[in-house]
């Protein structure tokens, strides 16, 4: 073979190679970012799902404090309804 063919084969190979994997190593972060989205699992779609857990938790415990602050409320107004009472059969 000759060598001046065998390097014109090499350098034609090698130009190939940088045109075909050159656009993908540039494009690759670019090209998984995407995939990534599309099946969901994006850091940003971790975090959202995230986000939604700990709301749904301060959700229920602002309706137990809802419920207990009810609850309290209830139990100062039969307090001031007995002391009430006292006070007018004292007065009486």
């Amino acid at each position: 073979m000759d060598p001046s063919l065998v390097t014109g084969i090499c350098i034609i190979l090698g130009v190939l190679g940088v045109v075909f994997w050159l656009p993908v190593i540039v494009f690759f972060p670019l090209i998984k970012s995407i995939a990534d989205r599309i099946s969901g699992k994006s850091s940003q779609v971790a975090q959202i799902t995230a986000l939604q857990q700990k709301i749904l938790l301060l959700e229920h415990d602002v309706s137990d404090m809802k419920t207990r602050q009810l609850a309290i409320e209830d139990s100062q107004k039969i307090s001031q309804d007995l002391v009430q009472s006292k006070r007018e059969r004292k007065d009486s």
